[in-house]
Formats: C-alpha cells, structure tokens, sequence
C-alpha cells in the first residue's frame, strides 16, 4: 500500500499484491506507472509494468473504481502481438493497479520527441509500419467476443501517439485497454464539456455522442495525418479552442502543410478523417488495407520489425540503460524512495520542513511586535488571495460562456451569437491568467520578503505563541 511521508510527498509502495515495485516510469492525472518485478518459485523473475491509479479519484461521482475495474476485467481477454497484454488487476487500498507488460522502448511521441531532439525526423516506412502495427491490435480488440460468440463492443477511446508503444524489438503495441473508457467519466466536468486528449477525439465523441469503433479510426487518422504532415494537426493548446476548431472549421489538406505527402495516402487518410461517422473508414483493418496499399502504390517500403527495431534500439538505449541502473541499485539497497521529496534539512521556520512550533491560547488579549519584512510578506501575501479570488471569479465567468457556447455549438446554432460567446471565454481566460500570474507573483514575493526578514544562522526560536483575544488573532515570539 502506498504511504506519505512525514511533508506529504507520496511514496513508493514497496508491494502490490505479489509485484515488488521498483520506481516509477511514467504519471498522468489518472494514474502513476511503475516498473516492478514479479517473483516466483525457482528464482523466476520478470520485469512488469504496472499502472496504479490516484487514490482521490475514488471520489470521482458515479461508480468510477467499478467502471475501471469492470473495463480492466475485459481488457484482460485482449490477446493479440499488437496490443500490451494486461497481465492481473488488484486492489490497493482506495486505488486500483493493472499489471502490464514491461515494454522496454519508448512511446511513439518519445520517439517522436527523440528523433528531433537529434535533428532529425523518423523515417516514413518505420512510421507507417508502426501505425499499421497499432491498427492491426485495435482490429483485434474492436472484434472481440465473449464466451457465447457475442461482440462485446470494444473501444478504446484514446488512441493517441502516447498510447502505442514501441518496443526494441521493433513492435508496435497498443496500451491502455480497460482505463480509457473509466477515464471519460472524469473527463467529463459538465454537460457539453470535454477535457483530455481533444486533439484524437471524433465530432462525436467531443459533442458527447454515441460512440463505435470508429472513433478509434479517428484517432488513428489523426495520428497517420499528423506523422505524414510532421506537426500537430490541432495546434491549440486549450482543449476547448480545439474542440471549437474541430466542430466549426474544416481540416486543413494535408498536402497543403506538407506537398511531398503522396495523393494516394492523402486520400486514404482524408476518409478516416471524415467528420461524419457513417461515412468515414468502416474500421481499422480497413484503414490499415488503405495505408499499406498507398503505401506500395506510392513507392514507400514499410520497414521490417528489425529495422524499426534498430531505430529504437538507437534513439532509448542509454536512458534505458540508466533506467535498469536504477532498478538494480534500488533492488540491491531496498531502502524506501520518496518521489519528489525534498533534500531539505529541518529548519525553525515553516516554509522548510520541521517549521516553527506553535502554541494555542483563548482568552486575553495580547498585541505583537512584528519587523517591517514581515508585514510586508503579510500585505503580499494578502495581495496574492485578492488576486486569486478575483481569478477565480472571472474564471467561473469564462466558464459560464464556454459552456454556454459549447452548448449552442451541440445544438447547431453556429450563429453571431456563438461567435461572441467564444470570444467573451477567449477575453475572460486571458484576464483570469493575468489574475493568477499577479497572484502567484504576489505569493513568490511574500515568501522572499519572509524569508529575508530572518537570521539564516541564528539559533531556532523558542515557540510562538497564537493568542486569540476580543479584537482578533495575534501573533508573539521571537522572530
């Protein structure tokens, strides 16, 4: 079970379940990957990856945990080479893990990432490759069925480069089965109001409609376009200016960014893209048809998996390498790892650790003598809450016409109207950034004033005292 320590930084379970967890490998808003060993008899031992969700996410309305654990359940049936195979589901306290297997590679955004990093880009026939690969494990979990033959309906909602893993092998494999549809559950903060991976999601599944499998051909499509074009196809970097563009705008030509696209993939993968469902690409296996007949039509070899493999092998092998470094040492020691905490040393003030120790007296009353420093660190401080109150009140104005917008958006009515509501949430979000920049510049600001006004190297204080009299609260000890 995870613990705190002392300041509240989380820790590292030491166990889940029969899986000594190592150190963590990844962390989104639902969850926090790990790399772990399971053991077993004979001295067998095998590297796992596994996924343990925030533990405040069982207060998510609804029957999130149980949704998850309905959806993880399920994506323990998918079995095919291009998919990362759930292993096992547990419970751990009020959080729930899956155990995966430990792809040793990268994401295809890493490699992505990687790759410009050194100057330069991926070649096409290892890229088209690595989507056909993802293309032919999503055919197989959209296809599956249950014990009496019956589809069971399979989709997985956040295709998205983040989400194929690509292993040293040179395999693509599709992650995240069986928490992509819990996860819609707390994407979703109000009717007609979608957050996450925007830029992967459908007309429909961003104006809360129905969904199939092709939503995942969406996806797909959108990451096809944007490896083809070599950029993002929404670049927005607010979720609700990109569901805007998404439903109001058409999609730019993909030759039109980039004119060495080849027309035949062009075509291909302008009907995954089409907006209208009925109309778009049937299914994956059909996309992938598509791409892999373009592909040959256009003079472009699809890579073998040693060659793709090569690639990774190059572009992860050192921060692999110092990732098993790590395990082995933690392994070794097995001394308890905090994450993120501080190397701070107890101090007698309480922005550091340990703080100043306080006394509680009613009754009385008692006036204190505070420096110049400190009660300007107080007006800051104080100035940071006016500015973060007023954010927060223009914020909620924002939201207001956002969803107004968004709402009429749902409802067809594209009209003036729409438009000035879009640009009143676009006004009032840069005012309420303002707001939150003066606030935080006000806070950093109290906290260095503070922070001046005392001896670094005198002797820890005696502890203050709080006294509360008729006329207030008030502050006394040695400073």
């Amino acid at each position: 079970m995870r613990s705190s320590s002392p300041d509240g930084q989380e820790s590292i379970p030491a166990n889940l379940g029969r899986y000594e967890v190592i150190l963590p490998i990844a962390a989104g808003g639902m969850a926090t990957v790990y790399l772990a060993q399971s053991r077993g008899t004979g001295g067998f031992e095998r590297f796992v990856a596994i996924k343990l969700t925030h533990p405040h996410l069982e207060g998510v309305e609804g029957d999130f945990m149980a949704d998850l654990l309905e959806e993880a359940k399920l994506a323990v049936r998918i079995r095919h080479p291009n998919i990362v195979p759930t292993l096992d589901v547990g419970e751990s306290g009020k959080s729930l893990f899956l155990v995966m297997d430990y792809v040793e590679g990268d994401s295809l955004s890493g490699l992505i990432r990687r790759a410009r990093k050194a100057g330069r880009e991926l070649p096409l026939g290892m890229t088209m490759r690595i989507l056909c690969d993802a293309l032919a494990g999503l055919h197989a979990a959209h296809e599956l069925k249950d014990d009496d033959g019956r589809g069971l309906e399979v989709v997985h909602r956040d295709v998205s480069p983040q989400n194929i893993l690509v292993g040293t092998d040179g395999m693509a494999r599709l992650a995240d089965f069986g928490i992509a549809r819990a996860s819609s559950r707390i994407s979703q903060t109000r009717p007609g109001a979608v957050k996450g991976k925007v830029a992967y999601m459908p007309p429909e599944q961003v104006q809360g409609g129905a969904l199939d499998r092709r939503c995942d051909v969406w996806a797909a499509g959108v990451i096809a376009w944007e490896l083809l074009a070599r950029r993002r196809l929404f670049d927005q970097a607010d979720d609700f200016a990109v569901a805007l563009q998404l439903v109001m705008d058409p999609l730019p030509e993909m030759r039109s960014v980039n004119p060495n696209v080849p027309p035949a993939l062009e075509l291909v993968i302008k009907q995954a893209l089409h907006k209208e469902k009925m109309a778009r690409t049937p299914s994956a296996a059909a996309f992938r048809a598509g791409l892999i007949e373009a592909c040959k039509s256009s003079g472009i070899t699809l890579f073998e998996h040693d060659e793709v493999g090569a690639i990774v092998e190059e572009l992860t092998r050192a921060s692999l390498n110092e990732r098993m470094r790590q395990a082995k040492a933690i392994l070794a020691g097995r001394k308890p790892l905090l994450v993120g905490a501080p190397n701070s040393q107890p101090g007698h003030f309480g922005l550091v650790p340990g703080g100043i120790p306080v006394k509680v007296q009613f009754g009385g009353s008692h006036s204190a003598d505070l420096p110049p420093l400190v009660i300007a660190s107080i007006g800051l401080f104080g100035a940071a809450a006016v500015f973060g109150g007023a954010a927060i009140g223009t914020g909620i104005t924002g939201l207001s016409a956002r969803d107004e917008a968004v709402l009429r958006i749902d409802q067809g009515a594209i009209d003036d109207t729409t438009k000035d509501l879009v640009s009143e949430a676009e006004s009032l979000k840069v005012a309420t950034n303002v707001l939150w920049t003066l606030s935080a510049l006000s806070a950093v600001g109290g906290g260095v004033v503070l922070l001046l006004s005392f001896d670094e190297t005198a002797e820890a204080p005696p502890p203050a005292k709080v006294t509360v009299g008729p006329r207030g609260l008030f502050l006394t000890g040695s400073f």
